[in-house]
């Protein structure tokens, strides 16, 4: 079932971690639990995917998912577009390369800390999903760009 509903800002605490948070009354409609994975499709056609959080009760009825900037940014939508949303099933990622979008040649053992940070969520991807990261050893928070998958998407391990 794909539903259309508005996109929202996600609560700060809940930022990079790939999670939508979707209106209560649309996930008793269509049968959608917390820990589920949702393809969020914008009007340009650009997909992500993401693991839905538990709602929050304040937003039942008004139609909205909120997401993080970084999921925002992955689809290059804004807040207050309106997205198709549907429940999908997803598979573990057995390969995945990422592209950071700034310097990271200082830092070292970055392949173990991302696999824990990510595989550790379980958190949804697809090809250009845009990921964040605060590292040990660097000074700020650090975005990656998804480059390819296999399968093409899917969940970390």
């Amino acid at each position: 079932m794909i539903v259309h509903l508005r996109l929202d800002a996600c609560p700060t605490d809940q930022i990079a971690l790939g999670l939508a948070f979707l209106d209560p009354a649309v996930m008793e409609e269509g049968e959608i639990r917390p820990g589920d994975v949702v393809e969020i499709t914008t009007a340009f056609g650009k997909s992500v995917l993401a693991r839905v959080a538990p709602p929050l009760e304040r937003d039942r009825g008004e139609g909205n998912i909120r997401v993080d900037n970084y999921l925002t940014q992955s689809t290059k939508a804004l807040l207050g577009d309106v997205v198709e949303v549907e429940k999908v099933s997803a598979s573990p990622i057995e390969k995945i390369a990422l592209a950071p979008l700034s310097d990271v040649t200082f830092l070292t053992d970055l392949d173990s800390y991302l696999q824990k940070r990510f595989g550790g969520l379980g958190m949804p991807v697809t090809n250009r999903t845009i990921l964040f990261a605060h590292p040990p050893g660097a000074s700020t928070g650090i975005k990656f760009k998804v480059l390819s998958l296999t399968p093409r998407e899917g969940f970390m391990t």
